[in-house]
């Protein structure tokens, strides 16, 4: 019986800090190669996987992409698959956009948040509310001018709701519209959490 050696590869032990820093990144300080290399190989790919261990930052890498010129003044959505995530995700957002200086508004929407927004201006249907915050966040939230990109942080059913033609036969269309033309950078959080229906939408 021959013997075959057995080879097991482990990761590295830290992950390694990006010695010569882009200059669009100063503003982090100090950032992991891995976050480097999203931002960089963001010029360049439409789709990008960042398969660092948890705890490396994952989610300030995937932020460095709308420092870009294309996307610095576009809407984006941050996809999280849990609500607590979503809260926690949209003051990473807050501070990530603030220590850029990035113009985007960050916008929590769970079905809970969603329900808060004043429905004087825009109606009580929660379709009818994402749609008009994306075509002008102004409308629900007054304070952030007008004007502004949006960096929406939601979870995987609002999503799917929006870019499957789920909501109410009213809001359907212009909230599936919406969805599929406003945002420039799609991220999705922590992708090995989400069951198989979740992955295909």
């Amino acid at each position: 019986m021959a013997h075959e050696q057995l080879t097991i590869e482990l990761e590295a032990r830290s992950i390694a800090v990006c010695i010569d820093l882009p200059s669009e990144l100063a503003f982090m300080g100090q950032a992991l190669q891995h976050q480097v290399d999203v931002f960089e190989k963001a010029r360049n790919h439409d789709i990008i996987l960042d398969l660092a261990p948890t705890g490396t930052g994952k989610t300030k890498a995937a932020f460095t992409v709308l420092l870009h010129e294309y996307n610095r003044n576009q809407n984006a959505v941050y996809i999280a698959p849990t609500n607590a995530l979503v809260e926690q995700q949209q003051q990473a957002a807050e501070e990530f956009v603030k220590k850029a200086g990035l113009p985007h508004v960050v916008i929590a929407a769970s079905a809970k948040e969603v329900k808060t927004w004043s429905n004087d201006k825009v109606g009580v249907r929660p379709g009818e509310k994402i749609y008009n915050l994306l075509r002008n966040p102004a409308t629900i939230f007054p304070g952030v001018g007008g004007d502004r990109p949006v960096l929406l942080v939601t979870n995987p059913d609002i999503f799917y709701y929006a870019t499957f033609f789920a909501y109410q036969r009213l809001d359907r269309v212009n909230i599936a519209s919406q969805f599929y033309s406003s945002f420039a950078t799609v991220i999705f959080d922590e992708f090995h959490l989400y069951d198989a229906k979740q992955l295909v939408g």
